[in-house]
């Protein structure tokens, strides 16, 4: 896991052994090159990763969602948006929950 991150006092709270790196790609070469078993990361970046870094479609699996790791998040904006922004905004974030549902959420 990277430091400072939020998931690595959850995680050793729950009995994980946890190696810290610098960042995610850090995490990655360590589990590419087999120093450890599992990496923590969001399944729709585990895409971007493996585009990255050139690897088959499948190298890369995701095996596990954590339930104390699920946050919900939002998004700002500065008082002065155009509200025609924040309104399209509001309703891709509504088309995207009914058609596909949220990540995490299954």
């Amino acid at each position: 896991m990277q430091r400072n991150d939020f998931s690595t006092q959850t995680l050793a709270k729950l009995g994980f052994e946890v190696v810290l790196t610098s960042d995610i790609q850090k995490s990655y070469s360590l589990l590419l090159a087999r120093k450890v078993d599992l990496i923590v990361d969001d399944p729709l970046y585990m895409q971007q990763m493996s585009d990255y870094l050139k690897l088959k479609p499948a190298h890369l699996k995701f095996i596990y969602k954590i339930d104390e790791l699920t946050i919900d998040a939002y998004l700002a904006a500065n008082k002065k948006t155009d509200m025609h922004l924040i309104e399209a905004l509001q309703a891709a974030f509504l088309k995207i929950k009914q058609k596909k549902g949220l990540p995490y959420r299954h």
